[in-house]
This record gives structure tokens, sequence and C-alpha cells, in this order.
């Protein structure tokens, strides 16, 4: 009876045995696995491409060179976790924004727009800043009531003096920059201004005596 227990007894430390054998085995298994996907997320971040491939990518699609265009963004970015690159620029009367895959480099997203009257000052302004000519103090452009106050200080008039007030913001396409037309009345007499909506200087100015 005694040797059959001491038999068993080896038995079970046997079986003991295995399944911690079987254990280290596993867990060895799963801190290689981790390594392996940590070495593979390693991989895939250090594969990513450069902003400035991101930017060739998204001008070669639209088929223009960079001093084409006025960048107006370039950046990394993550889309549910995919990394990507957003490039926006502008052209002529055009805005593209792109996504670019930040590892293939892959066009995702391309969408066009025509460029409305705040496009083409923020292009201006981009331009100016590209110079180093842009003054901080201008950054957020000149207001509706801030332009007519330039012309009423110009033609020294107050604002209850006048009548039949119009302001319109139009795209001058001789100079290349966003302006306001400013008209109104003082009775018979009819003024009328060009006001950079950047900078607020005074384009052209027109004083008209209607008989």
């Amino acid at each position: 009876m005694f040797c059959i227990s001491l038999a068993a007894g080896l038995t079970a430390l046997t079986l003991t045995t295995s399944v911690f054998t079987g254990a280290s085995a596993v867990t060895n298994q799963g801190a290689a696995a981790a390594q392996a996907s940590k070495q593979a997320v390693t991989a895939t971040v250090n594969a990513q491409i450069s902003v400035d491939d991101a930017k060739k990518a998204a001008f070669t699609n639209a088929g223009l060179a960079e001093s084409d265009v006025v960048l107006k963004k370039a950046a990394l970015d993550y889309d549910d976790g995919i990394a990507k690159y957003d490039v926006d620029f502008f052209w002529t009367d055009t805005e593209f924004e792109y996504d670019i895959d930040a590892t293939t480099g892959a066009v995702l997203k391309c969408e066009k727009s025509i460029m409305d009257v705040e496009d083409y000052a923020e292009r201006d302004l981009l331009v100016k800043k590209a110079a180093g000519t842009a003054a901080p103090a201008q950054t957020q452009g000149v207001t509706e009531d801030q332009a007519l106050d330039i012309a009423l200080k110009h033609a020294g008039l107050t604002k209850d003096a006048i009548s039949a007030l119009r302001i319109h913001q139009d795209y001058d396409d001789d100079m290349g920059v966003t302006k306001y037309e400013i008209e109104f009345h003082v009775g018979a007499t009819e003024y009328s201004y060009d006001i950079n909506s950047t900078t607020g200087e005074i384009y052209e100015s027109e004083v008209d005596i209607n008989d």
C-alpha cells in the first residue's frame, strides 16, 4: 500500500510540475506577444511620413507646385485612431483641403471650394506673414464699423450727419486684396470710399455733388 501511495504521490508531483511548466510557457508566450505588438506599434509610428512628404502628396494630386499655392495648414491629426495629415492651401480663387494618410502617404480625402471674402482676407494675411510685413495689431482685420469710422474721420463728418449709408465687402482683383466699399450722403453730396479690410488703408475716396 505504501509503494502504491508513493507512486501516486510521484505522479501527482509530476502532474503539478507539468502544470506550472505549462503556465510558465503560456506566460512567456503572452509576454513575447505583447512585446511583438509593442514593437509593431513602434514600427508603425516610426514609419509615418513627414509633413513635407504629406504636402508633396497633396500638391502632386492637385497638379500644383508648392510655389504656386499659399499654404493654410499642414499638421498631423487623428481620425478614429488613424493618423493623418491635414493639408489645406489656397490657389487663385480655390481652397483645397486634403487628408493624407500619415503612414502610406495616400490621399484619403480631397475637397475643393471657391473662396469667399473671408478666405481672400485670410490668404492675404498669410502672404503678408510669410513676407514678414503683417502688423500684429492687424491680424483680426477691420470691422465694418471701424472702416466707417475711418471714412467719416477722413471726410470730417459724424455718423449722425450722414444718410443712405451702404457698406459692401468685396475682393479687388487689381489690388489683390479684400476691401470695404462705403457710400453715404450728406444732403446732395455723395461720398464713396474703398478701404482695405485688413489694414484699414484708404485706397480711393471720391466726393460727388449731385445737382
